[in-house]
């Protein structure tokens, strides 16, 4: 007799066809044939919610066409794909995959992955391994030929050279100098002599005794300052035609000499050609410039806000006015244009109005 109850599914399963066929997991199990697993079986990779199979011939992947560990007897290609294992080839020879045979290895090389002088992957007694090629261990005075296979005589690759590698010689003999991986018999100009070889001098040096003790420019519009050479002289110095010497103090920058100020240390602000603690009557700092109040005024805070007038004007909202107008008065004490008294409309003090 058929009942029509619900059933519960089996542990992890959220969606069944019956007690034992799940058809969708929750989200900590994965869908595996039919049944919900903590974790997909070998050759198999969760995504969304199942176990799908890996690539042919993949014990782990990270997707199914990317195998991360082959089965065994199997190679990883590199490319997420596997296949046979062939490569058993002795040593000094590498797996052709073109040939399908053992090919030999480029003779310094005891083990190889290709036929090239950088296919080395290790090297030989007496070798040296560096960047895929086997060098063999030359004595002092000698390099390397990679060419011939042999050690070879420094002094008869390169002129005067003691030791060298390959491309260059590295240390000359006894009085000369390395220049560019070739010997000279001096240092040739905008380089000095330090320990057998010819170092730059600094930017636009023409003789020096260090890289950072210039004695001489590369011409008269450079300027020698301080042992280094420069276009331009720095900030509080000036060019007086030969070399750059201090400006005052309290300057930032000037020119030509040593008071004639263009612009200021902060807080001093510029006045004409010199930096003062605080702009005179008459004007006031804008930007660290002393710049002039407006028309009439002798002390303001900006060009619109005086709080001071010259003699015979009077201070109203930040202007000078020769008389003040109606419901004003003339202060003369204070130079300034002060309200009557209401209801007093106009008034010659404030104590004596004219109008109400």
């Amino acid at each position: 007799m058929t009942t029509n109850n619900c059933q519960s599914c089996s542990s992890g399963c959220l969606t069944c066809s019956s007690a034992i066929l799940c058809t969708q997991c929750n989200t900590t199990t994965y869908l595996y044939m039919d049944y919900c697993l903590s974790s997909c079986p070998s050759g198999f990779v969760p995504i969304n919610g199942s176990c799908t199979a890996c690539g042919a011939n993949c014990f782990t992947c990270s997707s199914p066409t990317s195998c991360t560990l082959c089965n065994a007897g199997m190679t990883n290609n590199g490319d997420g794909t596997c296949s046979p294992t062939t490569n058993n080839c002795s040593t000094g020879y590498y797996y052709n995959s073109a040939t399908s045979n053992c090919s030999q290895c480029y003779p310094t090389c005891l083990t190889c992955s290709g036929p090239s002088v950088s296919n080395c992957l290790t090297c030989f007694s007496g070798y040296t391994f560096s960047n895929g090629i086997c060098t063999a261990d030359c004595n002092t005075g000698y390099f390397y030929n990679s060419t011939s296979g042999n050690c070879e005589l420094c002094s008869g690759a390169y002129n005067n050279c003691a030791t060298c590698n390959s491309t260059a010689c590295t240390q000359c003999s006894t009085n000369y100098s390395l220049v560019n991986g070739s010997c000279t018999m001096a240092c040739p100009s905008g380089t000095y002599l330090a320990s057998g070889q010819c170092l730059s001098c600094s930017a636009y040096c023409l003789t020096c005794t260090s890289s950072t003790h210039c004695t001489q420019c590369i011409n008269s519009s450079i300027i020698l300052y301080n042992s280094s050479c420069h276009t331009s002289c720095p900030t509080q110095t000036y060019n007086n035609g030969t070399t750059c010497l201090p400006c005052t103090q309290t300057c930032l920058t000037c020119t030509n000499s040593a008071t004639n100020c263009s612009s200021c240390v902060t807080p001093y602000s510029l006045y004409g050609s010199s930096c003062v603690a605080s702009c005179p009557n008459g004007t006031y700092s804008s930007n660290y410039i002393c710049t002039n109040c407006s028309t009439n005024c002798l002390l303001c805070t900006s060009a619109t806000s005086c709080t001071s007038c010259a003699n015979g004007f009077y201070e109203l909202n930040g202007t000078c006015r020769s008389s003040c107008p109606t419901g004003y008065y003339t202060d003369s004490a204070s130079n300034r244009c002060l309200a009557c008294v209401s209801p007093c409309t106009q008034c010659v003090s404030r104590t004596n109005c004219s109008a109400c």
